[in-house]
């Protein structure tokens, strides 16, 4: 879709088109994290049955009208997130990447204690020495 302000904004001063591509990308970030959030909802409610769905997967690719990629990955940190809500915070602030917490979830599944379990810290996420803090690290 072309529209008149595309031309607008590409007339832009080089600061004012930086800063309007931050600030699209931080709207972005928020955007999937509420599309995250809400998916993990549905889920959990597994409302996609009212849409005679019988998985979020169907749902997700037959009514959304997502790829099999994407709808996996989503569903993937979605889950995640219910698991660590403070997951869709983060990727709204930009400090975790969505796609990484799939693969985050994905070695939580593989590895996860009793120990890990009670605590509740994930792969990837750590307690801070100094401030007694969790932290989910993408390293």
């Amino acid at each position: 879709m072309h529209d008149g302000q595309d031309d607008q904004q590409l007339d832009l001063h080089d600061d004012a088109l930086l800063s309007r591509l931050r600030g699209k990308l931080s709207q972005e970030r928020q955007i999937t994290a509420e599309v995250l959030r809400l998916m993990a909802e549905v889920d959990r409610r597994r409302l996609y049955a009212q849409s005679a769905c019988d998985s979020m997967f169907a749902f997700a690719t037959g009514v959304l009208g997502m790829s099999e990629a994407a709808a996996y990955k989503r569903i993937q940190v979605a889950r995640a997130g219910r698991r660590f809500p403070t997951l869709f915070a983060r990727i709204g602030a930009g400090t975790t990447a969505p796609e990484w917490s799939v693969c985050a979830r994905a070695a939580f599944d593989r590895r996860q204690s009793p120990r890990v379990a009670r605590r509740g810290v994930g792969a990837g996420e750590t307690t801070d020495r100094t401030t007694g803090r969790r932290a989910f690290s993408q390293a």
